[in-house]
């Protein structure tokens, strides 16, 4: 998305996870994830990092090439972002600022955060809003996102870029409402005589236990106030918990988790319940495998009856009035 002319422009970097650039070999992707300096726990290994995140990547790479290719008929995570920073730069121009222009990128994988950050700074355009797609601050997140510009950001081409940083923007009403539209549809696929039973478990991607404890770390409070939001604009008509997901098998990482969250549920004698992954903005390997494959087909073992996902709003027109809010 190279601009004609660079004067008075303003570039917004849209930053997602990434997806990798071979799914039949995610081994390199898997390693640069592992070896991230400002969110892995195998941080603390200081300079056995990278060995260490060489190792898992080896061993994790068969189980996430099946995760990938299960996936591959689906549209992936990347064709998701930029059909995202389409919409976003229509909408800008409709809202009269057509002076800015989107970039997508990735901190993982390709388009990259250093492409899009290099192609700005030879466009000529010098002020930039990073603007990560994560509506919850976290240092496992929009922590690595922020320390990787700034990295890139120290020497030339970009060294005289002036970038600012989006915060969270959970608390927008259009991300609220983004997500009470699309639980109020995914109420429809229950019977009505159990819609008001409903249990609604909000998810999102688990942190490293450390990050909250040691470095004050205040995600675990943004979910559960977006959580708390989402509910609070339903009418509180659905009884409501928070769990979290995608923790590797590897350190400690913060809970309760989503299947210990539903085991509870099915415990206390809970039929019908609805997961709302509203840490997410989008589709990606998360939902899909994570949810869809590992969880949903098994509520059995919870002993629910009925179990099903909420597809995060991605293409809704509240989303991206969110994002807009968030550059404002």
């Amino acid at each position: 998305m190279k601009p004609q002319s660079a004067y008075g422009q303003t570039a917004i970097v849209l930053a997602g996870f990434g997806f990798p650039a071979d799914i039949n070999r995610p081994a390199p992707f898997l390693r640069e994830i592992f070896s991230d300096p400002v969110s892995s726990p195998l941080s603390s290994l200081g300079v056995l990092t990278r060995p260490a995140a060489w190792l898992i990547s080896i061993f994790a790479e068969q189980r996430a090439r099946g995760r990938y290719r299960s996936i591959s008929g689906m549209r992936t995570s990347r064709q998701i972002v930029l059909d995202i920073a389409e919409r976003l730069q229509e909408r800008l121009k409709e809202t009269g600022r057509g002076d800015h222009v989107v970039f997508p990128a990735s901190r993982y994988g390709e388009p990259s955060l250093r492409s899009a950050l290099v192609g700005i700074a030879e466009a000529g355009i010098r002020d930039v809003i990073v603007l990560p797609l994560f509506p919850h601050r976290s240092i496992a997140a929009t922590g690595s996102i922020e320390a990787e510009v700034r990295r890139i950001c120290m020497r030339p081409p970009c060294y005289d870029l002036r970038v600012r940083f989006a915060d969270s923007w959970y608390e927008s009403s259009d991300f609220v409402m983004a997500w009470v539209d699309a639980i109020r549809e995914a109420l429809r696929s229950f019977p009505i005589s159990t819609r008001d039973r409903v249990h609604l478990l909000c998810s999102a991607h688990s942190v490293p236990t450390s990050h909250i404890t040691d470095m004050r770390d205040r995600y675990r409070e943004e979910v559960e106030e977006s959580a708390g939001l989402i509910n609070d604009s339903l009418g509180r008509i659905l009884p409501m918990s928070v769990g979290y997901q995608s923790a590797p098998v590897w350190g400690n990482w913060i809970g309760p988790s989503l299947e210990d969250e539903l085991t509870l549920l099915g415990m206390k004698g809970k039929r019908d319940c609805l997961i709302a992954p509203i840490g997410f903005v989008y589709d990606n390997v998360e939902t899909w495998c994570d949810i869809d494959m590992d969880i949903l087909p098994f509520a059995e073992k919870y002993k629910i009856e009925r179990l099903k996902r909420v597809a995060p709003p991605s293409g809704s027109p509240r989303m991206i009035d969110a994002l807009l809010a968030a550059i404002r």
